[in-house]
């Protein structure tokens, strides 16, 4: 659906900036919240941006609205990388309870604040349409079976809010 997308690609919008900065970007962590049943895990870490870049066009490629199916829905969140300065100097960003942190003095504290105060705003919006996304059990179990217009008459309100995280975040990869 929808918020894989968005959420992963901006991931990989702003990863891209802090890797132009910094320096390359390795084992680099997700994690996968699914709506159906409320689980969270973590997701094997990408070796490199670019490996990250391929699995996203195979996996969630960016495609018109009207062109994206509605299940899975779920919701990608990143939760640490790591900053290759030199062969002998590795840094690791993590997240601690939404703000990204390093004990590295060798990571400028401006790139920290490109993924706190950008990237964490949209996944924030990005999150809440997610969480207020309210499927019966109906919609649930025949989910295979019916058409994403039929999810579109309950939920317009929120997929309204979702096509313009879209747009936004469409206007900024461009």
């Amino acid at each position: 659906m929808i918020t894989d997308r968005i959420s992963l690609n901006l991931a990989y919008i702003y990863l891209e900036r802090f890797q132009a900065i910094e320096g390359t970007l390795s084992n680099i962590v997700f994690r996968k919240t699914l709506y159906d049943d409320n689980t969270t895990k973590l997701e094997t870490s990408f070796a490199s941006l670019s490996t990250f870049k391929s699995w996203i066009d195979l996996n969630a490629p960016i495609k018109p609205f009207e062109d994206l199916e509605c299940f899975p829905l779920a919701i990608y969140e990143l939760i640490k990388f790591d900053v290759i300065k030199s062969v002998t100097n590795k840094n690791t960003i993590v997240s601690n309870n939404r703000t990204y942190e390093t004990n590295s003095s060798n990571i400028n504290s401006a790139s920290l604040e490109l993924l706190n105060t950008n990237y964490m705003l949209y996944f924030l919006k990005t999150l809440s349409e997610f969480n207020q996304l309210k499927l019966d059990e109906y919609i649930l179990v025949q989910r295979e079976y019916i058409d994403c217009k039929y999810i579109q008459v309950y939920f317009q309100n929120s997929l309204d809010k979702l096509l313009q995280l879209y747009k936004d975040y469409k206007n900024r990869t461009t």
